[in-house]
């Protein structure tokens, strides 16, 4: 069995999905995606080199960021350059 990137509910990409159509996997991943973008907290993943990998809908709200942000690095986000010691 393999795993292959996948892009799952708007900017939460990244995530492993398995190779060969295993349903109860990527079935897995939907559910945790629906659960982090329940939380009202704002949650940014970052890469080893402060790229943006994810964020849920409350870090979108607060932060103002679009999907089109992953990938970007964190310094190039107004909200998050604001902090100086986040690198």
């Amino acid at each position: 069995m393999t795993t292959q990137r996948v892009t799952l509910a708007g900017c939460w990409v990244g995530l492993q999905g398995v190779d060969g159509g295993n349903a109860a996997a990527n079935t897995a991943a939907i559910d945790l995606i629906n659960i982090l973008d329940t939380v009202e907290a704002p949650i940014v993943v970052l890469r080893r080199d402060f790229m943006i990998a994810c964020f849920n809908k409350a870090a979108a709200d607060v932060l103002g960021l679009l999907p089109s942000d992953v990938g970007r690095r964190s310094r190039d986000i107004s909200a998050l350059a604001r902090l100086p010691r986040l690198e």
